[in-house]
């Protein structure tokens, strides 16, 4: 695969990601309280490299329930990709 292909798979990829995100944050307007909506929200808000919005979603679904671990561990990954 040349550069251009290279780079064609990875706007696609962006792109997916970016709709799912979408669907995630229609989601939790619709459903304020629904935990596992902020996560990925979360989720995909840390993939795009969105850090800040990332800490956000999770704060708000380990809000919404303190002892859900999954938030937990993204709120660390989102600190140490920060440190870097």
């Amino acid at each position: 695969m040349d550069n251009l292909g290279r780079l064609l798979a990875l706007k696609s990829k962006r792109d997916v990601v970016e709709k799912d995100k979408a669907v995630w944050q229609s989601i939790i307007q619709n459903y304020p309280g629904y935990r596992d909506g902020y996560y990925q929200a979360g989720v995909l808000s840390y993939k795009l490299g969105e850090l800040d919005k990332a800490n956000e979603y999770a704060q708000k679904a380990e809000e919404i329930d303190p002892s859900f671990a999954p938030a937990d561990t993204l709120l660390r990954f989102i600190k140490l990709q920060k440190q870097r």
